[in-house]
């Protein structure tokens, strides 16, 4: 059996139905209600926070690792007969945990990751990978680049990014000069380097892909780079995150031209295949910047493992007949070989033709994602249990009910009915954090650049924030 461990059992779920015969169980940090869900529908599922007495002894985030190395949490994956982990974000913790209780860790060495996913190195994987990126330049946040700022010595607009970090987080549009002197007296996360970048006008979207090494499950000598959908890429909504950029959904149902397409999941190989040379394996993805000017997509990050929009592609993918990413993950570690697709097939759906299959043969569906933007903590209102929802009364201003039990896409019935999965209930959500993913039948983007959401959407999701939080 797979333990799937993340911080958050909504990022997760879903994912367990990619694997025949119920052999995954879901362990996580939050989201107690829908672990209970999950349980109802007969999946393996725990989380922290329904161990009151762990939690208590847990300051700071609930990181995979710590989830991993919970007493619960080992109890449950020993009787379940668990073999590997896949781990939605993987740390030293987290190694180390899987060590002492003798599980494999389906993912790249997370020293590896942690090199890779800087954003400081995309420079040198770009050239290594023929792509473009913005213009970018190396910054600390101090008294001279304040200074610079405040002689005009630095040529705007430009979009700060820190080294590390997640959603978007701390990513900020810079205007003025007087955006910047803000930024180097108030860092994000209190960060102290990162970089300027270049504003590139166009749609954003997002495209995963694995990477098999060289002689596992029968690629060559090189490896094999297997890329899956591209997905509109929503960001920087206001009321669904705080941040100028931060990520808030996708949507599988505007599909980019062809031609975009096929130069995005390119692009994609390219970058699949540095990582490859570099000793990467596994789920991967990127985001890219289709210019409005035209031309080639313009690469903005790496993220070297699994990500977040990877549970509904992989449900989506296998709703359409395909084998799936997920599958692929599994091959390119060798877990039980025997039951994963074989390399052939894999190829015919996420080979080199131009859609491959895998972008606009699959259910029109987009999830949106709300973190807390109140600008203070905030509780998951407990009377709001994740499920399978649907709008009520008033088509411009709907309340909401919740049906039934569901988590995933293939639950959703009739086109009034959505997914909502909130986070746990029992820790306060700090504001920026994830709040609650919505998941419905059709588009979500209002158009291309994806940076607002359609009337629909935004009157289901407006509803929702109305009654999640308390």
């Amino acid at each position: 059996m797979l333990a799937l461990c993340a911080a958050n059992a909504a990022y997760l779920a879903g994912l367990e139905a990619g694997l025949p015969d119920g052999r995954a169980c879901l362990v996580a940090g939050t989201g107690g209600p829908l672990a209970a869900m999950l349980r109802r529908g007969g999946v393996t599922a725990t989380t922290l926070d329904e161990h009151a007495d762990i939690l208590r002894a847990v300051e700071g985030p609930l990181s995979a690792g710590i989830v991993l190395g919970a007493a619960p949490v080992a109890e449950l994956l020993e009787e379940s007969g668990c073999d590997a982990v896949l781990p939605f974000k993987s740390g030293a913790r987290l190694w180390k945990m899987a060590e002492w209780q003798g599980l494999r860790v389906l993912a790249a060495p997370h020293q590896l990751t942690r090199q890779l996913e800087n954003k400081l190195a995309l420079v040198d994987i770009a050239a290594d990978a023929e792509a473009r990126i913005p213009d970018t330049v190396t910054v600390r946040l101090d008294d001279d680049l304040a200074a610079a700022a405040r002689k005009d010595g630095i040529a705007l607009p430009r979009v700060f990014q820190p080294a590390v970090g997640f959603a978007g987080a701390g990513t900020v549009m810079l205007r003025t000069g007087r955006d910047v002197v803000d930024l180097v007296e108030h860092p994000p996360g209190g960060t102290a380097v990162g970089k300027l970048v270049e504003y590139v006008e166009g749609s954003p979207v997002t495209v995963n892909g694995v990477v098999v090494p060289p002689g596992v499950h029968g690629a060559g000598p090189e490896g094999e780079v297997l890329v899956g959908m591209v997905a509109r890429q929503l960001t920087g909504i206001p009321g669904l995150t705080p941040t100028d950029f931060g990520s808030c959904g996708n949507d599988w149902a505007l599909p980019p031209s062809r031609t975009d397409v096929a130069s995005t999941r390119s692009l994609a190989r390219n970058v699949g295949e540095v990582l490859a040379a570099r000793g990467f394996a596994g789920a991967f993805g990127i985001d890219v910047v289709l210019p409005d000017r035209g031309g080639v997509p313009v690469l903005i990050e790496i993220n070297p493992r699994w990500t977040a929009s990877l549970a509904l592609q992989v449900e989506l993918q296998a709703l359409a007949g395909l084998p799936t990413l997920l599958d692929a993950h599994l091959a390119a570690f060798a877990w039980h070989a025997d039951d994963r697709a074989p390399l052939d097939q894999l190829r015919a759906a996420y080979g080199e033709e131009e859609d491959a299959g895998c972008t606009r043969n699959v259910a029109a569906a987009s999830t949106v994602i709300a973190y807390n933007a109140s600008g203070r903590d905030t509780h998951v209102d407990p009377a709001f249990e994740p499920g399978v929802w649907r709008t009520v009364g008033d088509a411009d201003a709907p309340d909401v009910e919740r049906v039934r039990d569901g988590w995933r896409f293939g639950d959703l019935e009739t086109e009034d009915e959505f997914l909502a999965l909130p986070a746990g209930v029992v820790r306060p959500v700090a504001h920026g954090s994830y709040l609650v993913r919505i998941v419905r039948r059709g588009p979500s983007a209002a158009d291309p650049r994806a940076h607002d959401i359609r009337p629909d959407a935004r009157a289901v999701i407006d509803a929702v924030l109305r009654r999640v939080s308390r």
